[in-house]
């Protein structure tokens, strides 16, 4: 074999090599979620707490039954004074824009109480 051709093989050789390395770390690279010496037992929010509300207060999310449509929904949301604001594309959940007198609570045991809801 001549010595342009070692060379070469060589080359291909580390390349290959360097490649492969590099796709075994990526693929067993661990995702770095807490920074080093950071106390792994704490069970507290990574969020500050403040005056935020943990829902929206004008709508709620609803999960059809299978089988149910989105007549059985307009049903339910006018004998709430509520509308569909957004149908969630292949699947059966919507977001339901709630009346300002209708409180997210009220609305939450009204929806499941219907059989069309999930």
């Amino acid at each position: 074999m001549a010595s342009a051709q070692k060379i070469w093989l060589l080359i291909v050789v580390l390349t290959a090599t360097f490649i492969g390395y590099i796709v075994a770390q990526s693929l067993f690279q661990e995702a770095e979620t807490q920074p080093e010496g950071a106390d792994q037992g704490t069970e507290e929010p990574s969020y500050t707490e403040g005056s935020q509300e943990e829902y929206a207060s004008d709508r709620i999310i609803v999960k059809l039954e299978e089988g149910s449509t989105r007549t059985d929904l307009e049903r339910i949301n006018e004998q709430n004074d509520a509308s569909t604001e957004e149908d969630l594309p292949r699947s059966n959940v919507n977001v339901v824009e709630l009346p300002q007198d209708l409180p997210v609570e009220e609305a939450v045991e009204t929806y499941e109480a219907s059989p069309d809801v999930e």
